[in-house]
């Protein structure tokens, strides 16, 4: 016997689409459509006929009030390709459709990972003519052109795609048995389960089934993060960790989840600080953000996830791109917390977070770091921010991300000159590096900027020119007084005359302190246990560490606000999880520049070196 069709009654409520009700004739269903829009609660009531082949047709579609779906689909420019069902199942796939749809899994509080797996909910996106009919025809261009195929080919063949991860997900039941394998043994005995018992191209979708399990059983962000924290074991294998880095990563890469798990935030600044704490995995309970907040920094704090880390970098780089003031103050106000910001976003080549990152901070600076009324010039703003990077390794790094970024290509000529000059002052790769050692060849750093180099767009004779630049200069240590002492290479310990060391005399809040050889590391922090305990907000428990090495003492920071160093010049220097030799005089400010209007006398510690004859 042929089952006849059937007639879905759908609504619609912010946005969030539900079958209300299946009824077996037209008649019934379009009644009760029109009940429904009496009661004027829904934003849309729809009605589809379902065929036995499972087919839908739309034969009644009205918006309350002018109303409708507020999902949009974004303007994506790359999606990954699948050619098969189990292709779908990939982080990259759930990714390219997390950022596809990022404003409907936002209103369904959703991941693409459950919604795979939930025949209902697939039905229901389906049910979304417009959004649906919008996703589907933006990948199929964007694959077309990849596959160089005809879009309308291309379209038929993600139809055929999503008909089958429907049929497979209307059949999950059977998949039971390793959701509670995972609840029972953890990821790490999942992870070797399927992989022992299924062909490889059945294994994503197994396992992200089981988790999709977990996933689906909490109904809000900071939930759903803890929650997938909770696949975390100490002792797990690299498979596991992989998997779970997607899905930390998926849960994270969005900006209505990164507010629910931050929580309230009284300004911009103070969000993106708690955030980049995390990255760092030194997030504490002075900084907004729920108990999930603090279990992703634990994790990241012991095994690097470079998914979950670009995704939180990509929030921050969206945040800085945007309008929303760092704080509730005045553009002098906002630019003091930029350049707070500033030192916690450098690395080695540049700033985290790539491309997007550079063209969001120059955007961000432009406005923040003018004293008047009108914003600073591109090429005033490039020079302020390459200001804060300490040695040419970075500043080439900024420049060459700025280059390849949408803002950047406009001033191509102004950048490659930029580029062109620092590359000039080079005379050693340790010049350009001094961090080089044996995790990082110089040979890694050469082909590293080389690729950058043709990335950004530079005209390849000149960038040829730029490489043999490189390829030339020796690899001998910099020269001195060519880097600031935060990014100079540390001296290898040399023996130290018997009497010459001396000591170094700190002071903070008029008590003296003299450090020696013999007492070092002396630690300075908020911790009473320190040797050189500072009662100072910004302070982390241990924030700096004194030590010696070759006869200097070198101060080492540890903490997540920064350390700001200033000699005799008057010059400061900026240090996040870095280390320099410290000057024969000079102050320590812990937390804040030594210029910021937030100072106080317990943030700042005045040093001075003596020596013993």
């Amino acid at each position: 016997m042929i089952r006849s069709s059937t007639f879905e009654v759908c609504i619609e409520v912010s946005g969030k689409p539900e079958i209300e009700g299946i009824y077996p004739d037209e008649a019934t269903a379009l009644g009760r459509a029109q009940d429904l829009l009496k009661l004027a609660k829904y934003t849309a009531v729809r009605v589809f006929r379902v065929s036995a082949s499972d087919s839908h047709t739309l034969v009644f579609e009205q918006f309350y009030k002018g109303g409708g779906s507020g999902s949009v689909i974004a303007g994506i420019e790359q999606a990954y390709v699948c050619t098969a069902a189990s292709d779908v199942y990939s982080f990259e796939s759930r990714q390219t459709l997390l950022r596809l749809l990022r404003h409907y899994f936002d209103q369904q509080l959703t991941t693409p990972l459950e919604l795979l797996h939930d025949a209902m909910a697939l039905r229901l996106l389906e049910r979304d003519t417009l959004l649906f009919s919008q996703a589907g025809h933006r990948l199929a261009a964007i694959q077309a052109q990849q596959l160089q195929v005809r879009p309308a080919d291309r379209h038929e063949a993600l139809s055929r795609l999503f008909r089958e991860i429907l049929d497979l997900s209307r059949e999950s039941e059977r998949l039971l048995p390793y959701a509670g394998t995972l609840a029972a043994r953890g990821l790490t005995a999942l992870v070797a389960q399927v992989t022992a018992e299924l062909p490889p191209e059945q294994q994503g979708r197994v396992v992200t089934f089981a988790v999709a399990r977990l996933l689906r059983e909490a109904r809000d962000w900071p939930l759903k993060l803890e929650a997938a924290c909770g696949l975390f074991a100490e002792e797990q294998s690299p498979a596991a960790a992989a998997w779970l880095d997607g899905v930390l990563a998926e849960v994270v890469d969005g900006n209505e989840a990164i507010k629910a798990v931050l929580g309230y935030a009284p300004n911009l600044a103070t969000a993106l600080e708690a955030l980049l704490a995390v990255i760092d995995g030194s997030w504490d309970s002075r900084l907004p953000g729920t108990r999930s907040v603090q279990k992703l920094s634990d994790i990241l704090d012991r095994q690097p996830l470079p998914r979950v880390r670009a995704a939180l970098l990509g929030r921050i780089a969206s945040a800085l791109g945007g309008r929303t003031p760092l704080t509730r103050l005045d553009r002098a106000g906002n630019g003091v917390a930029l350049k707070h910001l500033l030192p916690k976003l450098q690395q080695f080549g540049g700033f985290m977070g790539g491309v997007a990152m550079s063209e969001a901070l120059t955007r961000r600076a432009k406005v923040d770091f003018s004293s008047g009324p009108e914003d600073l010039s591109f090429e005033g703003t490039v020079a302020a921010l390459s200001g804060f990077l300490p040695g040419p390794a970075r500043k080439i790094g900024y420049l060459l991300d700025l280059l390849s970024s949408d803002l950047g290509r406009r001033k191509a000529h102004f950048l490659t000159q930029e580029i062109a000059a620092l590359f000039s002052e080079l005379r050693g790769i340790r010049d350009f590096a001094p961090h080089v050692d044996s995790s990082w060849s110089q040979a890694m750093v050469r082909e590293d900027f080389r690729r950058r180099l043709y990335q950004a767009g530079i005209p390849h004779r000149l960038a040829d020119g730029l490489m043999r630049k490189l390829d030339q200069v020796k690899d001998g240590p910099p020269r001195a007084g060519r880097m600031p002492a935060a990014t100079a290479a540390r001296p290898r310990p040399t023996a130290e005359p018997e009497g010459e060391m001396g000591g170094l005399v700190l002071t903070c809040r008029g008590v003296r302190h003299v450090v020696t050889a013999e007492e070092t590391p002396f630690t300075i922090g908020r911790s009473p246990d320190c040797g050189l305990a500072v009662d100072c907000a910004m302070a982390s428990r241990s924030h700096a560490v004194i030590e010696v090495e070759g006869g200097d003492f070198v101060l080492v920071d540890r903490s997540k606000n920064g350390t700001f160093v200033q000699g005799a010049d008057r010059r400061t220097t900026a240090l996040s999880k870095g280390s320099m030799v410290l000057p024969e005089q000079g102050t320590i400010t812990i937390g804040v520049a030594g210029d910021s209007p937030e100072i106080t006398e317990n943030a700042v510690v005045g040093f001075q070196r003596v020596r013993t004859p």
